[in-house]
């Protein structure tokens, strides 16, 4: 079942149900923010002080970072690019089965994206609500000359206590600090003692997020880099839209195409970057 809905201030989004889980989903980025199987508890992370608001990405969920990741070499430019700040069209809500849902939204390029971003595009997301949550970026050059992009599906993961987090799939990668600007090699398996912003490069496995009473899988397609993301307590307060101490209920992982992993597409050429999020029972 699809409903849409909006909030007090007249922010649109869609509630998806079925026999097996549930989810929420801003027309405003296309954006989910709410993912919970049946009898599971939250997957996602969400601020108890995110933004529905036009215009502001919203803190927590699944934001998308596109066409561009971080921050432009213009600083006027919008962090993350502009699709996670702009409105998409719905297009469609399919009903596989009792047990499966599959939402369609859809960006392409307007006046208003023009002026950041000089090209004819459509961007489709395509999110399937099942036992498994799957994101599925599709990005195609309308346009008549090639361009260039780096993206993310910007995960923030729901878990207990930072500190009890163990990260499996990225051990002996190597991967580029941000924080120091160097590039390393993780040794072992990751523990997050610490503010982390990190970009696993040259990587293309699955990652298991695990915690004392739950792990999540996570499965990426068409990335061959990873980024893993905590603020930590110092530069949590400087987050407006978080709670000081909400660093310890979410961890950042990302599937991405970043640093020498970017994206080329010729004219009516497209690319889909996939990702896929399931519980372990254990």
């Amino acid at each position: 079942m699809i409903e849409f809905k909006t909030f007090s201030n007249g922010f649109p989004y869609i509630e998806v149900t079925n026999s097996v889980a549930s989810a929420k989903i801003a027309l405003h980025g296309a954006h989910v923010f709410e993912y919970k199987k049946e009898g599971k508890s939250e997957l996602l992370w969400l601020s108890s002080l995110a933004l529905f608001e036009e215009n502001k990405p919203i803190r927590g969920g699944i934001p998308i970072c596109w066409p561009w990741f971080g921050p432009h070499s213009d600083s006027a430019l919008p962090q993350h690019g502009f699709a996670r700040i702009s409105r998409f069209t719905f297009v469609s809500c399919d009903e596989k089965d009792e047990a499966t849902s599959i939402v369609t939204l859809k960006l392409t390029d307007s006046p208003k994206t023009r002026i950041v971003w000089d090209f004819s595009f459509e961007l489709l997301v395509t999110i399937t609500i099942s036992k498994k949550l799957h994101v599925s970026l599709k990005t195609t050059n309308t346009d008549i000359k090639e361009f260039k992009i780096t993206q993310a599906l910007h995960s923030y993961l729901s878990v207990e206590n930072i500190s009890d987090v163990e990260v499996f799939g990225v051990k002996n990668c190597t991967y580029f600090d941000q924080l120091s600007k160097t590039m390393e090699v993780q040794k072992d398996d990751l523990h997050i003692n610490q503010e982390i912003d990190r970009i696993y490069t040259h990587l293309n496995k699955n990652i298991i997020l695990k915690e004392k009473n739950r792990a999540i899988f996570l499965q990426n397609s068409n990335s061959n880099s990873l980024v893993i993301w905590n603020p930590w307590s110092e530069k949590a307060k400087f987050i407006k839209d978080m709670q000081d101490y909400e660093y310890k209920n979410m961890l950042c992982i990302e599937s991405a195409n970043v640093l020498d992993d970017y994206k080329i597409l010729q004219p009516n050429c497209s690319i889909t970057l996939g990702l896929k999020l399931s519980y372990i029972s254990y």
